[in-house]
């Protein structure tokens, strides 16, 4: 290992201060990884990932914590419970700003009115 790996493995807590332990955990460290990989992440092509093979019915596959694949919160497809909120939140944000636009307008018209009125 390079001494600028090291140093910066070091800095950011990922090795331990003794040197004598710094092999076993970085194979610790790499096993881990290798999990969330096998958990996390779905090689192309695959519908399911290794932690929630689907049983061939037809059902949606799910993962280790039982978050459907075809939900996740970053899917944009159109089945997506969590995009449907997110699409409706985005039209609620949308209606509360013109309605705060359309105030802002209807009270700047209201002063003008009381200006011109006024002189």
């Amino acid at each position: 290992m390079s001494i600028f790996k090291a140093r910066w493995k070091l800095l950011l807590g990922y090795l331990g201060p003794r040197r004598s332990s710094w092999t076993t955990t970085l194979a610790q460290k790499r096993a881990l990884y290798q999990q969330f990989i096998e958990e996390l992440v779905l090689p192309p092509g695959h519908s399911c990932n290794g932690a929630g093979e689907g049983d061939g019915d037809g059902d949606v596959a799910v993962d280790s914590r039982g978050v459907g694949l075809q939900d996740h919160p970053l899917s944009e497809g159109p089945e997506s419970a969590w995009n449907t909120f997110f699409n409706d939140m985005a039209w609620v944000t949308y209606r509360a700003r013109m309605r705060l636009c359309f105030r802002e307008r209807l009270c700047l018209v209201c002063e003008a009115a009381a200006k011109l009125s006024t002189h």
